[in-house]
């Protein structure tokens, strides 16, 4: 049996239920931020407390998170396959950790990996599609399964871009600040960049 037909035979919809809104989740999470320009509808003191206080900004971006994982499991799933939110909140904890790991690459890694949200998200598009019209024949099943395989690697290289970009820039941050080096302001980030 070789490494592809046993991802084929053990690979199921329901091993990749945990990724399933996880591209959707990140996706729209750059798109928010992409967005911020519209904080200015908030009051003052809202947006001073947005603006100023980087764990209320880490915060909002899980509770986004954790909705998306919600709404994307109610409206895609019957009320057989819903999953319990604490369920639903360590995957987001888990997506979150893969943000932080995104937000710290340098662009060349940020685009290669949208680039692959977006094939994976069209690739789970196509399965839900594909499921859709083989809901009792089984003629798509082969088509089915392929797709699950180029998920399966996709997100392998995805997790491997985000890893590897994210320690060269660690090394690289750490040897350029090295005399006033935070481990926290690293992974938190900063209210204002210096260039």
């Amino acid at each position: 049996m070789t490494f592809i037909d046993f991802i084929k035979t053990n690979l199921h919809y329901d091993s990749l239920k945990v990724l399933h809104p996880a591209p959707e989740a990140l996706l729209f999470l750059l798109l928010t931020i992409a967005s911020n320009f519209l904080a200015p509808i908030f009051n003052c003191s809202t947006q001073y407390i947005l603006s100023k206080n980087i764990i209320v900004k880490h915060v909002i971006c899980i509770l986004v998170l954790f909705f998306i994982y919600e709404l994307s499991y109610v409206v895609s799933a019957n009320k057989t396959e819903l999953t319990p939110p604490h369920y639903n909140f360590l995957a987001t904890i888990c997506v979150y950790v893969i943000f932080l790991l995104f937000t710290k690459i340098e662009d060349k890694y940020i685009i290669s990996s949208v680039i692959i949200l977006l094939l994976l998200y069209t690739i789970i598009l196509y399965i839900n599609y594909y499921k859709s019209l083989d809901y009792t024949e089984h003629k798509y099943k082969n088509t089915i399964d392929n797709l699950y395989v180029v998920c399966f690697f996709l997100i392998i290289v995805f997790l491997t871009i985000i890893l590897y970009g994210f320690i060269l820039f660690f090394i690289k941050q750490t040897k350029k600040h090295k005399y006033n080096w935070s481990t926290k302001k690293f992974f938190l980030g900063v209210n204002k960049c210096k260039n």
